[in-house]
């Protein structure tokens, strides 16, 4: 997820640096939260608002408040690849791909990404393929290093491994993992910026060994109408030595009360190593 494939990431990273720091202390409110965990739930009234890791690509920086579950799921999503460098024409469907969130203190939340359902249909000049079945498990843990409650800008890691219980012609069989720096900041005029870097264990396509991957992607928001809001993003990702997926991405979110997020979007492929399409439908739920 970044705007080139040299250099990858370096002019996020300097703003980042420059740009952003943690605010020297807490707030009341912080010092309020410190002390909730998974055993001792935040109370309602002083949880933050909700915050998601989708729809978009650049994940948030924020955890989910300590004893409480968050779940946030592709409904429907749909992707086609007609103009891929080895000919072959892609179409696939996914349902209930779902994040699993869990907060454990103030800052730190734990996350459990499963592949409920995927079928991919191939036409290839060596001949037609269909695959479906369960996809591959992603274990994920979010810390948050400042801005959860307070300030203008956030920052967290957020670590991950993947496991290989996909279908086969449905993932690589290997573990892969890495992590994700995301960050958040607000702008004037009721903007919300956000960006990310990623760093990652990648099998290589030859199967001999693990490359190096990378990414970033940003992502600009705003409200829209009442609870109705929309963002763009440009996010791209792949092997530090090879051709990068490149998207144009975009959507809308719609909350229902404090609890409940509708989403809506498009992931668009810039270059010919991205699919061209992915159509999306989905929900974000905090109990």
């Amino acid at each position: 997820m970044i705007l080139s494939n040299k250099n990858p990431g370096a002019a996020l990273v300097a703003f980042l640096l420059a740009a952003v720091a943690p605010a020297a202390g807490e707030d009341d409110r912080t010092k309020a939260k410190s002390g909730y965990t998974i055993f001792r739930p935040t109370p309602r009234d002083l949880m933050r608002p909700l915050s998601t890791d989708r729809p978009d690509a650049t994940e948030s920086p924020y955890t989910v408040d300590a004893g409480h579950f968050q779940l946030e799921s592709d409904v429907v999503a749909y992707l086609r690849d007609v103009a891929r460098d080895d000919g072959a024409h892609v179409e696939g469907w996914a349902f209930a791909i779902t994040n699993l969130k869990l907060g454990l203190t103030n800052t730190i939340d734990v996350q459990l990404v499963v592949e409920t359902y995927r079928h991919e249909e191939t036409e290839a000049s060596g001949g037609d393929s269909t695959v479906d079945g369960f996809g591959d498990v992603v274990l994920r843990g979010k810390f948050n290093l400042w801005g959860n409650d307070e300030g203008q800008t956030a920052f967290a890691l957020l670590p991950f491994v993947k496991f290989p219980t996909a279908e086969e012609g449905l993932g690589n069989d290997h573990v892969e993992g890495g992590i994700a720096l995301p960050f958040a900041a607000d702008l004037p005029h009721g903007f919300g910026f956000g960006a990310q870097l990623v760093v990652e264990a990648m099998r290589n396509d030859g199967d001999t060994g693990y490359d190096a991957g990378l990414g970033a992607s940003a992502t600009v928001n705003h409200a829209l109408v009442g609870e109705l809001s929309g963002f763009v993003e440009i996010a791209a990702a792949g092997p530090a030595d090879a051709p990068w997926e490149v998207t144009f991405d975009t959507g809308l979110t719609y909350g229902i009360g404090e609890d409940v997020q509708l989403d809506v979007g498009a992931f668009v492929g810039l270059n010919r190593a991205a699919p061209d399409l992915v159509l999306f439908a989905g929900i974000s739920w905090r109990f």
